[in-house]
């Protein structure tokens, strides 16, 4: 997660981070290699229960990962899979300081009856991520196992 971060610091500051030092006013002092300093309102880094459902007899959860810089924001959520028990496939628990304020799409592996294929995935504005067994936007199967490989996205907040 620091790598992705200290990437996307790269293409905001002219030049690399050396390391990140986060403040108690919810602010981060990002330190350069030639030895001059920056500070980046509004950065947060957390995590959150991601939680698939349409699976039986409970929903798998797994450990998501964040990070906010400003407006932009760092997803990565872990594989996770279980048994199907309908034709659909959610991935919820997204907290409200990061959820974005149009519909984001990314592709990712999904895994229908054991069977992985790239998909595209969508963060609706409430936070809930919908994907589906193939490209083409079909069903999942209701039996056998289902899921998503480990999937990291990232978008801006308007």
């Amino acid at each position: 997660m620091k790598l992705i971060l200290f990437l996307l610091l790269s293409f905001s500051f002219p030049a690399f981070s050396q390391s990140i030092k986060k403040n108690a006013d919810g602010s981060a002092q990002v330190f350069f290699k030639d030895g001059s300093s920056t500070r980046v309102g509004d950065y947060q880094e957390g995590t959150f229960v991601a939680t698939l459902t349409g699976i039986t007899p409970s929903f798998p959860t797994v450990t998501a990962k964040f990070v906010r810089v400003g407006k932009m924001v760092v997803v990565t959520i872990p594989e996770n899979t279980g048994t199907s028990n309908t034709t659909l496939a959610t991935i919820t628990g997204m907290p409200a300081s990061i959820r974005p304020l149009a519909p984001v799409s990314f592709y990712g592996r999904s895994i229908n009856s054991s069977v992985s294929a790239v998909v595209m995935f969508q963060v609706s504005t409430g936070g809930v991520i919908e994907f589906f067994s193939t490209i083409a936007s079909a069903a999942f199967n209701n039996t056998g196992l289902k899921g998503h490989g480990q999937v990291s996205f990232s978008y801006t907040l308007n």
